[in-house]
């Protein structure tokens, strides 16, 4: 890509990208390029995503990791943050590329025993390099290793040797690993058949799995052992993994097995206790309406292991819906799932309610019952105010058959008055057995309608503690003089329920 001094321009990066994807675009098989290292890099502009980004590098490594082509970026040698979302290091910023920075190793043993490096003076046995770029936010820690990079003795330009230190040795290491990952001598390893992006995963998992396992590897600076605002990821295993027999195995769902009030325009995912094979897993996918096998049409996304369905269009209320993962679902190595896992849910009801009786506190009806309130029609219950003292109007209505598991509760008045008054409407806390005011508002001959949901849970507003139980709204109206009469046109709730 470069010139011989390693010097060159974005362009010519762009025209070796390309070149390598067209070993894979050519028709033919024989000289498809697998893996690519790029030990090089420089400041370039904001990094988008491959669907966004105008960014000419970006663009062509997309299409190359698109073409199936594993890039290994080295991190930089400027001692700061590769992934600074302003001014970035690319192509160590780009996503797509499994990135590596530096540390030190100068016995090949664990424990950081080893003498210091004799290249190079402030660096240490089994510690980060201290020039070596890191990751300082999530994305870019996602796809970040690490490798000997201190004192590498390589191939020098001319036919010589050299020992050099720099990320630029420190890549080599992983695009090496992630080409015996993928095959070896002939043989498929634990990395054949799957995606870059799949590959940027494995290569992550082995190494923090390694540096997990008790066994000392690893180095100062490694995600075990950090240092503060610095992610420099774990160190690179290659050793020759042992083929997977083991049968993948659901790990958990979401929804969970009988789960009631679901809401509908909710997700279902599923997660697995290794990498799946993402075809087969959607293909052995599928929801599907409990009454009749009806199939849910909708769309897959993954992070990692699990795997997330959203339907298309929101689910139908108050129905009950079955999620099956079957055992034509198969991990990476391509073993099938232990056991089917299939579960249902049901998802949560829209529920209107009008009041099925009124409780009148203060006033003598005038005219009309509840059934005058069940729809916004110009049809009224009408309520005449006392006629002494202060004169009022109060009535309550009285909604039976709330479920006690209720979500949402929202209530709507519609109303007015012979005369100006004020009027308050409150719903009964069955908890603290208190009436708790949700408006207060002047009233007087033109219709006024009022929407409000009541505070803190809707479950504190239905009597009882299961089942069903009964909600109350009161509209009480008052004038300081003069008799007065309400007219309600209106009084519902609107709730959720299981």
């Amino acid at each position: 890509m470069l010139a011989g001094d390693g010097g060159g321009t974005t362009s010519q990066v762009i025209c070796g990208i390309d070149w390598v994807t067209s070993t894979r675009t050519d028709g033919g098989t024989s000289n498809d390029i697998a893996v690519a290292n790029m030990s090089l890099g420089g400041i370039g502009p904001p990094v988008g995503s491959c669907a966004t980004t105008t960014d000419p590098q970006h663009r062509a490594l997309c299409a190359s990791t698109a073409a199936g082509v594993s890039y290994v970026v080295a991190a930089g040698n400027d001692g700061w943050d590769f992934d600074y979302a302003p001014e970035p290091s690319t192509p160590a910023a780009y996503p797509e590329a499994l990135i590596v920075t530096a540390m030190g190793d100068t016995d090949g043993q664990p424990g950081a025993t080893g003498a210091a490096p004799v290249c190079k003076t402030g660096e240490a046995d089994d510690r980060y390099a201290s020039f070596s770029n890191y990751a300082l936010t999530a994305g870019g820690a996602s796809h970040s290793v690490a490798a000997p990079g201190v004192c590498i003795r390589s191939t020098w330009p001319g036919g010589s040797y050299n020992t050099v230190s720099g990320t630029s040795m420190a890549s080599p290491h992983v695009a090496g690993a992630v080409a015996l990952c993928l095959d070896e001598a002939g043989d498929a390893g634990p990395c054949a058949g799957l995606a870059p992006a799949r590959i940027v995963e494995r290569m992550r998992a082995d190494a923090a799995e390694r540096s997990r396992a008790g066994t000392g590897y690893g180095f100062a600076g490694d995600p075990a052992q950090p240092v503060t605002d610095r992610y420099f990821g774990y160190l690179t295993w290659a050793a020759e993994a042992p083929a997977d027999t083991t049968a993948p195995f659901v790990t958990s769902t979401s929804t969970t097995a009988g789960q009631a009030g679901v809401a509908r325009g909710a997700a279902v995912s599923v997660a697995s206790g290794e990498p799946m094979d993402r075809p087969s897993a959607e293909s052995a996918f599928s929801l599907t309406r409990a009454s009749d096998g009806a199939r849910v049409a909708g769309s897959f996304s993954w992070s990692a292991n699990p795997m997330t369905f959203r339907p298309s269009a929101a689910l139908s209320q108050g129905t009950a819906y079955v999620a099956d993962l079957a055992t034509g679902a198969s991990d990476a190595a391509g073993n099938r799932l232990a056991a089917e896992r299939r579960w249902s849910f049901k998802t949560l009801a829209s529920v209107t309610a009008h009041p099925g009786a009124l409780v009148v506190e203060a006033g003598r009806v005038r005219s009309g019952s509840r059934l005058q309130l069940t729809a916004d029609d110009n049809r009224f219950f009408a309520l005449d105010s006392t006629r002494s003292g202060t004169r009022t109007s109060s009535w309550y209505g009285r909604f039976a058959g709330v479920s006690n598991a209720l979500s949402s509760l929202r209530r709507n008045y519609r109303g007015k008055s012979s005369a100006g008054c004020t009027q308050k409407i409150s719903i009964y806390n069955a908890t603290t057995k208190r009436w708790v005011g949700l408006s207060s508002r002047s009233v007087g001959r033109t219709e006024v309608g009022v929407a409000l949901s009541p505070p803190g849970s809707a479950r504190d507003y239905v009597t009882g503690t299961s089942g069903d139980g009964e909600i109350r709204i009161r509209v009480r109206s008052t004038r300081a003089s003069s008799a007065f009469y309400t007219s309600g046109d209106l009084l519902r709730i609107a709730y959720h329920r299981p």
